[in-house]
């Protein structure tokens, strides 16, 4: 019998302690041991794969023939890996008519394409489909294996044919779900072969069957990437026909993103001020897409004030004052975007940020915690030098710490200099229903490390430190050994060869000599502001404008000169017609930790930033 279990992989996704104990035990061939340890101690809602495995394997080796159709299941309708392999080995050992020829051949198609072996595993799926094609049927995830499996192998119609065969199988009343999923796959085969409008037709097939809201406006979400794909002039239409029957508004913040850059590139402004008042009476629902009303209702704002649109009124009327409301509408939805919240207030003259007064002492450490047991346990990784090894523990106890005690925690991250982890664990309470905002998160969130080089540097490059400590955060998180995949290094993300030429620059001005042995040490914090921050007012004395030197540091000074070119629109208008996502993202992250950091620590008027930017 074979009786060799993956313990890395066990540990690493099972309840450790529990799962430890019953691979122990089943080893031991102590099966009744192992029931009576799951009865007690891991509930079945909360077990991972390895738990399932082991109990199910325990409970065949007590009664065999009683879990054959709980095997199958497992076996049919889990996630294929490591403990899907392990129980499929052991039930040959136990009795290799277990399963039947065709069901091996679906359970080893299954773990073929966990594997990405798509073109293999339709060999063995065909066996399947000849011989017991209701198997696919039967069990949802061997379903989803073979759409999988049709959509990145080169098989022409054919996975189109085989489940519209299969929807022939389905009873007209029965297998909604099942239903679902089929229409679903068709829509996913065709879109991945060019068929953009078939794909839309099956995804909205697909809707009236969906079992949940989930399934819903994730054929909903297709349909519409499906239409901005395939650059079809009705996309606006078809969004706002779609917007009163999604549920989750965020998770279409994409889609309305990748829609406002394509109806701002092209000019019709008028269609994204079309759009807002669909967005604003989807608000009352749950999830309420904050982030897209603030974006739409900023560009229309901004539409009105330079003429592009006209005000919905028949009475001459001042355009500032018309596209006021909007700017309204945007810097209210400032709790989901800092960036639109910051441009409108720079129209309407209001403060960036309304914070209680308060001391600006650190928050947390004096409060009482109500799980005094578990903070204990958090601090102490702090105190015995062993912080990087808290995160597994943080992300299991955090949902139900207090906020204070995660604010200590944050005093603790910062304290450290371990920042990722200390802006996510900030983001992450700042979020929550019950939160109100103070000063002290606001200076967590955005710290101010490696002060000195950062003020210093800027003062000597002509910039404002605000921008250069937004450029730095929004780069490498404070990180200063960090590299890209790209090979960019250091705070600043500078790739090698910008930095040689910068550091050559450098030290023909008289300045120090960064090159040593042929390289620049971009790992070194102040090597790496000072070098970034010439780079970044190079820029912008070539291009002559601070945004496009931000956004040619993403995206490339020639690249960006062409948009710009093309375009020839005001800055904040400009940023948003830039056809590629993570630059336009980037632009914005960067502008709103600068507004941050000049409205904390610079006393900046958001007027003021706004101008320096934007000018």
């Amino acid at each position: 019998m074979n009786k060799n279990i993956a313990l890395d992989a066990l540990l690493k996704n099972g309840n450790a302690e529990t799962s430890l104990r019953a691979a122990v035990l089943y080893q031991l061939g102590r099966y009744g041991d192992i029931e009576k340890l799951y009865s007690t101690d891991a509930p079945r809602q909360t077990m991972s794969t390895w738990d399932e495995a082991l109990l199910l394997l325990a409970e065949t080796q007590l009664r065999p023939g009683e879990t054959k159709e709980k095997m199958r299941f497992f076996l049919f309708d889990t996630a294929p890996g490591d403990a899907v392999r392990w129980a499929l080995e052991e039930i040959r050992s136990l009795n290799d008519e277990i399963l039947t020829g065709t069901e091996n051949a679906a359970i080893e198609g299954r773990l073929a394409t966990a594997r990405s072996g798509f073109n293999g595993a339709l060999i063995l799926f065909r066996v399947v489909l000849e011989q017991e094609p209701a198997l696919f049927l039967r069990y949802p995830q061997l379903l989803t294996d073979l759409g999988r499996c049709f959509q990145f192998a080169s098989t022409g119609n054919e996975g189109i044919e085989v489940f519209q065969k299969l929807d022939r199988l389905l009873t007209p009343d029965g297998g909604a779900a099942i239903r679902c999923r089929l229409y679903y796959f068709m829509g996913r085969i065709s879109r991945q072969r060019g068929q953009y409008r078939e794909a839309r037709d099956f995804f909205a097939q697909a809707i009236p069957f969906a079992p949940d809201t989930l399934q819903s406006d994730a054929c909903i979400w297709y349909i519409l990437d499906t239409a901005l794909t395939e650059g079809i002039s009705e996309s606006a239409d078809l969004v706002k026909s779609y917007i009163p029957r999604w549920h989750d508004g965020p998770y279409f913040s994409d889609i309305l993103d990748r829609l406002s850059r394509y109806l701002a590139a092209k000019g019709q402004w008028q269609t994204i001020a079309e759009i807002l008042p669909f967005l604003i009476d989807n608000e009352g629902k749950d999830g309420a897409d904050r982030l897209s009303i603030a974006k739409y209702a900023y560009i229309t704002g901004r539409a009105i004030m330079l003429s592009y649109i006209s005000p919905q009124t028949t009475e001459a009327v001042d355009r500032a004052e018309a596209a006021r409301p909007y700017f309204h509408l945007a810097y209210d939805a400032g709790e989901s975007s800092y960036y639109y919240r910051a441009l409108s207030a720079a129209f309407l003259d209001l403060p960036f940020l309304s914070l209680p007064a308060e001391a600006n002492a650190k928050a947390g450490k004096a409060a009482a915690f109500p799980h005094p047991a578990e903070m204990a346990f958090l601090l102490g990784f702090f105190q015995t030098g062993a912080a990087s090894h808290i995160n597994p523990y943080l992300q299991k106890m955090a949902g139900d710490l207090s906020i204070p005690e995660l604010r200590a925690l944050a005093e603790a991250f910062h304290d450290a200099e371990m920042y990722p982890e200390l802006l996510r664990l900030v983001s992450d309470y700042m979020g929550r229903k019950d939160y109100e905002l103070n000063r002290r998160d606001l200076e967590l969130y955005y710290p101010r490390p490696f002060l000195e080089a950062v003020e210093e540097n800027a003062r000597a490059a002509d910039l404002p430190p605000e921008l250069l400590y937004g450029l730095i955060r929004t780069e490498s998180a404070f990180q200063a050994d960090i590299k890209s995949h790209a090979g960019a290094v250091g705070l600043t993300q500078l790739m090698p060869a910008t930095a040689a030429e910068m550091a050559g620059r450098i030290r023909q001005q008289g300045g120090p000599d960064y090159t040593r042995e042929g390289a620049v040490d971009l790992r070194n914090p102040e090597t790496n502001v000072h070098i970034g921050a010439v780079y970044l007012s190079y820029l912008m004395n070539r291009l002559e404008h601070p945004l496009l030197a931000i956004l040619a540091y993403n995206g490339g000074m020639t690249r960006v000169r062409r948009w710009y070119a093309a375009a020839f629109l005001p800055g904040d208008i400009f940023l948003e017609t830039i056809e590629y996502s993570e630059t336009r993202e980037y632009g914005r992250r960067v502008f709103s930790a600068a507004a941050a950091y000049g409205y904390l620590f610079y006393n900046m008027n958001i007027g003021e930033l706004f101008t320096d930017i934007y000018k």
